[in-house]
């Protein structure tokens, strides 16, 4: 029971999530246009344009529900891995030739007494 509970919350939230992408703009724009050109194709009977918007819509809407998904995975990965073990960076700034120039000036100027 309470395995099919969680399903369903996984279904609507990625039914919520997926619905989300259609009130993108350029979306917005597009079932305008679709709705424009169904009314169109209504008196001229031509449903070839209609049917084209309403699938660039959908494979538009679907490719980047995809890719988020994906990358919220991707995402949820690496900050497991990074609360399990945390990541040492170390950064090499300008080259080692100039960082031993640095060292020589600063040996040279505590020499001299300022």
């Amino acid at each position: 029971m309470e395995r099919t509970r969680l399903r369903l919350r996984s279904a609507l939230r990625f039914g919520s999530f997926y619905l989300e992408k259609y009130k993108d703009p350029i979306i917005k724009i597009l079932l305008v246009a679709a709705v424009i050109s169904l009314g169109l194709a209504a008196i001229h009977g031509e449903y070839v344009e209609t049917i084209g918007i309403i699938l660039a819509i959908v494979l538009a809407t679907t490719i980047g529900f995809w890719f988020e998904m994906d990358a919220a995975k991707k995402f949820n990965v690496l900050t497991a891995l990074g609360e399990e073990s945390p990541v040492k960076v170390s950064a090499r700034r300008q080259g080692g030739r100039d960082r031993e120039e640095r060292r020589r000036r600063g040996r040279r100027s505590h020499n001299r007494g300022g």
